[in-house]
């Protein structure tokens, strides 16, 4: 198993059904040359995060050819979570770092020449491409409805694309939900309009429902800035305690903090003309 040269290409979260499961589709790349063809039995293999086993994940039976072979593989696996903290750990360090080491281990259970080989040692240690705290996430906000006003509550729709830099897509992960800050005052909060969406690798096409009190100081200088058509810059955080509704990523989420910049003026941003007068109000007129 020394000659395989074994690399992740991606990994996608799909489902989580449960607090110690997540359902996953991997795509890896084999490079090996080998001078006979061999096959593997479906195996688990452990993986370890900075020392720590934080899960397992099936891995199907391989055919493995003979001579110079270079090839991607993709499986739909369940991963299944052994140590809550190691996997938090992991999760965090691939929303802050731009690539997260982790090491796969197992035992091969391997056919060749007729012969059975049981036991072979399998460790290869991959890198994923992370976040990168969210430097590169490229907010392009595409359009913004100013549409709620009633009992106090400020509420619009915000369509932006995003790009998910990392090697890890997070399309299982659900609704998120995330706080929003405008000169480090507390704003309100945004959650996606589409759960089903998630954050998968790539760019994606994103709607958040934002929503504001009129107690929020905040309030003031986000409706000046639209109504001036000047740029607004907000701050995203996910230390909301409903950012995400699975125990595995709540640590890895409270880690979220990017800067969004709206800078087109009043050239996509639509106004509920019966919220005209509210705006105004804020703005002490």
């Amino acid at each position: 198993m020394n000659e395989v040269v074994f690399t992740i290409n991606y990994m996608d979260v799909i489902d989580i059904p449960n607090d110690s499961e997540i359902d996953v589709t991997f795509s890896v790349n084999l490079q090996h040359d080998v001078p006979v063809s061999a096959t593997t039995k479906a195996m688990t293999a452990s993986l370890i995060y900075d020392g720590v086993a934080f899960g397992t994940v099936g891995i199907e039976a391989l055919d493995i050819k003979s001579g110079s072979q270079n090839y991607n593989l993709t499986m739909d696996t369940t991963m299944v979570i052994s140590d809550m903290d190691g996997f938090n750990a992991m999760a965090e360090a691939m929303m802050q770092d731009e690539t997260v080491p982790i090491t796969a281990m197992a035992d091969v259970d391997a056919h060749a020449m007729g012969l059975s080989f049981n036991n072979l040692n399998f460790e290869r240690t991959v890198s994923l491409v992370g976040f990168n705290n969210f430097e590169e996430l490229d907010v392009e906000v595409q359009h913004i409805d100013l549409w709620g006003c009633s009992d106090g509550i400020y509420e619009m729709d915000v369509n932006a694309s995003v790009n998910n830099p990392s090697s890890m897509g997070l399309q299982g992960i659900g609704a998120l939900n995330i706080s929003v800050y405008y000169n480090s005052s507390y704003l309100g909060y945004a959650y996606s309009e589409k759960p089903e969406l998630g954050m998968p690798r790539g760019l994606s096409n994103q709607t958040f429902r934002v929503v504001m009190s009129e107690t929020s100081s905040a309030l003031e200088g986000v409706i000046a800035g639209f109504l001036s058509g000047g740029s607004i810059e907000v701050n995203a955080r996910g230390d909301n305690p409903y950012s995400t509704g699975y125990v595995q990523f709540k640590e890895a989420m409270s880690k979220v903090n990017m800067t969004v910049e709206y800078d087109d003026g009043l050239n996509k941003v639509s106004f509920n003309t019966s919220c005209v007068s509210s705006f105004l109000a804020v703005l002490g007129y």
